[in-house]
């Protein structure tokens, strides 16, 4: 048994996709979703399901999680957050797989070969900080975080009301890193100046229920390339698969 563990999972696509992946495969194995108030109630899970092998994590328990893990892979540390979990002997280890599915899809996606290129990431959660770490190892590109309230702690942190002194001209990259958007809240969308967007802008949302947000329409009507999260969230899964087959 296998799953996924997050507070609202009515937009997931994992159980129908881990499922049709099964069947394929050939396996006697099953994909559940664990909707929990808590990420406490993970323990319950884990006591009540002895055949439960490994964990997809998503909002908002990507680093509420690491409590809970006996250990975790070195991107997990370096990013402060897990989305996979494999489960051994009632013992939880964390994974991070966003960082190789955003890497992988964003190569394809960021054809420019600039130099001292700049990315504004809209929110501060575990996919924001995982992306961010993954735009400066991988891509050489200096990321500042838009964030509702600036923690004080990092000066690459600004606020929405702080926005209007961030022309959004001066960055290359803009990804929505946030819920805003997501399905059943389809009207939602980052709270962003779009006038200042153009056709040099790369435009990200790692939403990918719908296929096409309202931030990425908007973006799109200005000229920007745009990219959704669906082909990031089928290469994380199929790692996240490559880390529970070889434990199996």
């Amino acid at each position: 048994m296998f799953g996924l563990v997050g507070k609202s999972l009515k937009h997931s696509f994992s159980r129908d996709y881990f499922q049709e992946k099964f069947k394929l495969l050939g396996l006697d194995a099953e994909y559940r979703l664990f909707e929990i108030n808590q990420i406490s109630e993970i323990q319950t899970i884990i006591s009540y399901l002895p055949n439960l092998k490994g964990l997809n994590v998503t909002i908002p328990y990507k680093e509420e999680v690491f409590p809970y893990l006996e250990d975790t892979d070195i991107i997990a540390k370096k990013t402060g957050a897990v989305n996979t979990i494999l489960i051994r002997d009632n013992k939880m280890y964390g994974f991070n797989t966003d960082y190789f599915g955003f890497t992988q899809s964003f190569r394809k996606f960021y054809t420019t070969t600039a130099i001292g290129c700049k990315a504004l990431i809209i929110g501060f959660g575990g996919a924001a900080k995982t992306i961010g770490f993954a735009l400066e190892v991988e891509f050489n590109i200096e990321v500042t975080y838009l964030n509702r309230k600036n923690n004080k702690l990092a000066s690459n942190i600004i606020e929405y009301s702080d926005l209007l002194s961030h022309n959004l001209s001066k960055y290359d990259v803009i990804i929505n890193a946030t819920p805003l958007g997501m399905f059943p809240n389809n009207n939602t969308y980052p709270d962003i100046n779009y006038n200042e967007l153009d056709s040099s802008h790369y435009v990200m949302d790692l939403i990918y229920n719908p296929l096409k947000t309202e931030f990425l329409k908007k973006a799109e009507l200005k000229g920007a390339k745009i990219l959704s999260g669906m082909e990031m969230l089928y290469l994380q899964a199929d790692k996240s698969w490559e880390i529970w087959k070889e434990y199996m």
